[in-house]
């Protein structure tokens, strides 16, 4: 039953010490249980669960009207757009019906023959066969609240579909492998040990990312630790000894006998690292692994078996001797292969292969962030060797290098993937579609807020490379007997000492020196060096055999490589993405989807050889008008006048710049992590632009206006915050906005607040903010540094409040993984100083004076932000806001303060970190905050009219 009075959890006195060995009070503590069955913790849950539906039934008809909309907007039969597989004997896809929660992936035959379409639109589905079932998520999650599945993997001959899932939202997956068309699963050792509740006969304990190898005899995955759940162990699994069970208990024999034992071939044993399977290589012939520890990262990649009708490289892969992170232990003979090995020198991002010497020492592309290129550049990296790599895309201040791929190795190959196409089933290729040669890199940039799709020609990288490792290898040999020869000018004599631990011979971040700027022109967009007496005495002190060589080397390669092609797809989109894997690699085809705030997702079919695009799907929206919405980029003045981007979006007959009249606003920001939050389109937000005052007519729900509960604030402006902490900007833009500059966050989001409010876009009095997890935290931080009144309501979705509390607690899954983005308050007491600054928890007596309306989620199983940190939050809230009351009654009303209300909502049974897992229960959570922060700003309005005081912004 609700109730309308909110419970006090109960303050007890609990110390802890800090690093100068003070000691402070943590009264909320005893909220922590880590086995969720306390009854008074979990009674005091249930009890602010209650207490959060009598607030929130208030909105109820306003949130019923929301839901619909939203619901209206989703088309009746969803579907993504398919994907064939490596061999093109597939085309794999998925759909949502009417009634579905989840997604039905199936599959058709495959085509090279389509009549009449060109490039890539000539392979395709065979309309004429019905789809086939792979998996239906619908009946997996038959019997449980909440149906995570992590990856979805068909394996390459198209027998087996493997799966992980997770039924308890705590992000420990089970692998399930299976037979398409019969639905038997391969039988794991010890799969009748683990409970029946959540088990599906696979391997328990598992990360969410899977793979197969290339011959379809084996699949890859991640074990997580038992204490912090961090993929620690990369195993496989062969199919050739596994026997098969039905979805039910009964048993049938595969191949071979016995069950499927995981076989270790990695193991991680350094405390915080964490594994990632990142997927094939664009080739297919290397598996990549990522490995992350200290705010370092390292890329391995595993050698793949060839699949059949394949030739196998003839490469000699041996284990790597070096560049093998400390910590990591290789089992087994498997041929593994180091991309790129930590460095301090740089942060690597992601990689694909180039191309193989024969002598066991292979290439690859590697998109790293330097400190002379911080937004990104793309190397050639050969056997691991980071300081010998060489430019092949140069940086470029202000442009980020967002992701690359490598696509097409020539006419004989493509031809090749055609006939293995046809070989098992498709239509050979008509007119040569596959037949068009070339080897390409596909570079996503961004760009001012801008997205682009940049194409390089490959064809001359090797002979590229190798002529740049020519160059150097003759430079270094020049800057010994330079420096052999050279008196030393410090001590008036002797040998200078060398220094074999610089970074100097890479390409990228140092000046190319004696031998190039005397010989050759330097190719990777540095900065030229000034001409005089530096140049012509490097040139003296060359031999004539140095200058010969560089001048050879020089006319072998006269540069970077050559951009061909640039795809944009348009002045507003921002929010691009590649999708890796999608064609096979030996075809010039490269597929990407991109969209707005207020633009459908677009999916299209780059033909990198033809220059051209072809779309491929556009998203579906029910009741879509064009035109209808509009968004725009603007930019405001942090404190420290830093320019800050903010995508700001509502319906175009209410864009305030034109109406002259400012509208109700939701703000949402993230900024952590370096990752990007960028205007991706999601179609039931087209009800928060509407402001719940979308015509019923259009709705199809005449009765919502017969109502004024059901009304909203009318037009609304959703804006995305693109803060620093963030990536938005490039990797100085995630630097600027963490560790013991995390404050930069919260001026960040009130800077643009203040310019939406002085620009005249945000109504003052009715402006709401909306963050989640890290983004929770940038919101509370931004509520108790803000003056009182600047902001009416706000949703903290499983928010990281207990910033100082997590950071001193080793035992967390994330603490010491983390300490890069916040420091190390355990054991710095200037880190300690700092987070305490700012740590919403530590300074919530901040929001006491007018503490806007607030809703905080949690919940019990999330393994990133425990439930104890939001459920401390609210209770100490809870405590001064009690407190101020108090002393204003007792003052005789004078300062009274009113303020709330405030909410904690905790899910207690099935649920992570992340929202429901089904459809209608994503939607039905996004409907009732949507409401509630519509509901906030209407109240908002209704005041002002009514001559409430307008707060002044600060």
């Amino acid at each position: 039953m609700a109730t309308a009075t909110p419970p006090l959890a109960p303050a007890r006195p609990h110390e802890v010490v800090t690093p100068d060995g003070s000691k402070r009070d943590d009264p909320y503590a005893w909220l922590r249980d880590d086995t969720g069955k306390n009854p008074e913790v979990v009674n005091y849950l249930e009890a602010e669960n209650e207490y959060g539906k009598g607030v929130l039934k208030a909105n109820s008809k306003l949130e019923t009207r929301i839901l619909y909309d939203m619901d209206s907007r989703v088309p009746r039969y969803e579907s993504n757009p398919a994907t064939p597989s490596a061999s093109l004997s597939f085309w794999y896809g998925s759909t949502r019906g009417p009634g579905d929660d989840y997604w039905v992936y199936k599959r058709r035959p495959g085509l090279t023959k389509l009549q009449g379409q060109p490039g890539p639109l000539s392979y395709g589905p065979d309309p004429k066969v019905s789809e086939q079932v792979v998996l239906d998520v619908n009946k997996l999650s038959k019997g449980f609240k909440y149906c995570d599945v992590g990856a979805v993997k068909p394996s390459p001959d198209g027998r087996y579909v493997a799966f992980t899932v997770d039924t308890i939202g705590n992000e420990q997956y089970e692998l399930v492998i299976q037979e398409i068309g019969s639905g038997a699963r391969v039988s794991f050792a010890g799969a009748e040990e683990r409970s029946s509740v959540v088990d599906f006969g696979g391997m328990s304990n598992c990360a969410a990312s899977v793979d197969w190898a290339a011959d379809s005899r084996a699949v890859f995955a991640l074990l997580l630790t038992p204490r912090t759940h961090e993929a620690y162990k990369l195993v496989r699994c062969r199919l050739q000894t596994a026997t098969t069970t039905t979805a039910t208990t009964t048993t049938t024999t595969s191949s071979g006998s016995g069950r499927l034992e995981p076989e270790l071939l990695l193991q991680d044993d350094k405390s915080g690292a964490v594994l990632e399977l990142v997927g094939h290589t664009s080739c297919g012939r290397f598996l990549m692994l990522s490995r992350k520890a200290e705010g370092y990262t390292a890329l391995l990649a595993l050698k793949m078996p060839a699949a059949p009708g394949e030739r196998g490289s003839t490469s000699n892969v041996q284990q790597p001797k070096q560049g093998v992170p400390s910590g990591v232990k290789l089992y087994g003979t498997d041929p593994w292969v180091v991309v790129a090995p930590e460095s301090s020198a740089c942060d690597v991002l992601r990689a694909d292969h180039l191309y193989g010497n024969g002598d066991g020492k292979e290439t690859f592309a590697v998109l790293m962030d330097t400190d002379k290129y911080p937004d990104g550049c793309v190397c050639a990296v050969t056997a691991g060797d980071l300081k010998g790599r060489t430019v092949l895309v140069p940086g470029k201040r202000g442009r980020q290098i967002i992701d690359i791929v490598a696509c097409g190795d020539g006419g004989d190959s493509a031809k090749k993937a055609a006939a293995n196409g046809a070989a098992n089933g498709a239509v050979p290729a008509a007119n040569g579609a596959a037949a068009k040669g070339g080897r390409y890199l596909v570079v996503h940039t961004l760009e001012d807020m801008k997205a682009l799709v940049q194409v390089y020609d490959l064809t001359p990288v090797k002979q590229f490379v190798e002529a740049k490792q020519s160059v150097r290898a003759v430079r270094h040999q020049e800057r010994l007997r330079a420096r052999a020869v050279r008196p030393n000018m410090e001590d008036g004599g002797g040998a200078a000492a060398v220094d074999n631990n610089d970074d100097d011979d890479a390409d990228d971040d140092s000046h190319d020196g004696d031998l190039v700027a005397a010989a050759a022109a330097d190719d990777d967009d540095e900065e030229e060096e000034e001409e005089g007496s530096q140049q012509r005495q490097s040139k003296q002190a060359m031999s004539p055999q140095a200058r010969a060589a560089a001048h050879r080397q020089r006319k072998a390669s006269q540069g970077p490589l050559t951009c061909v092609w640039t795809f944009s797809p348009g002045p507003t989109i921002s929010s691009l993405h590649i999708d890796h894997g999608c064609w096979p690699g030996k075809l010039p085809y490269v597929r990407v989807s991109y969209s707005n705030l207020t633009t459908p997702t677009t999916t299209v079919d780059l033909d990198i050889a033809a220059h051209r695009h072809y779309v491929r799907e556009v998203e579906k929206v029910e009741h879509w008008v064009e035109g209808r919405y509009m968004s725009e980029t603007l930019w405001a003045t942090s404190s420290d006048g830093t320019s800050i981007p903010a995508t700001v979006a509502c319906r175009t007959d209410a864009w305030p710049p034109k109406t002259g009249r400012p509208l109700p606003c939701i703000l949402q920001a993230y900024g952590a992590y370096g990752r990007k939050l960028l205007p991706d389109f999601i179609p039931g937000d087209m009800a928060m632009l509407d402001g719940g005052a979308r015509e019923a007519a259009a709705a199809g729900n005449a009765d919502a206006d017969a109502d004024a509960d059901a009304a909203g604030c009318g037009p609304c402006l959703m804006v995305l915050a693109h803060v620093r902490g963030g990536g938005e900007l490039g990797a100085h833009w995630h630097v600027e906005g963490k560790k013991r500059m995390k404050v930069n966050t919260a001026e960040d989001i009130a800077a643009v607040v203040r310019m939406l409010v002085e620009k005249g876009y945000a109504r003052p009095e009715a402006v709401a903010l909306w963050g989640r997890s890290a983004g929770g935290l940038a919101m509370g931080m931004t509520l108790e540094r803000c003056p009182a009144g600047t902001f009416r309501a706000a949703v903290l979705d499983v928010p990281f409040l207990d910033v100082l509390g997590a950071m001193t607690d080793p035992s967390l899954p994330l603490t010491i993984k983390e300490r890069p983005e916040w420091g190390d308050p355990a054991s710095s007491q200037e880190d300690y100083d700092y987070i305490r600054s700012y740590s919403p928890y530590d300074n919530v007596e901040k929001l006491a004076s007018k503490t806007p309306a607030i809703i905080v989620t949690c919940s019990l199983n999330d393994p990133r932000v425990p439930y104890w940190g939001p459920a401390k939050f609210v209770a100490r809230l809870r405590a001064v806001m009690a407190a101020a009351a108090a002393a204003a009654a007792a003052n005789g009303g004078a300062g009274s303060v009113a303020g709330g209300p405030v909410v904690l909502l905790t899910e207690l049974e099935a649920g992570g970190h992340f929202a429901a897992s089904g459809a209608s229960g994503r939607l039905a959570e996004r409907a009732m905050r949507v409401a509630f922060l519509l509901g906030e700003l209407k109240k908002a309005l209704d005041g002002a009219a009514s001559g409430a005081p307008v707060p002044v912004v600060g």
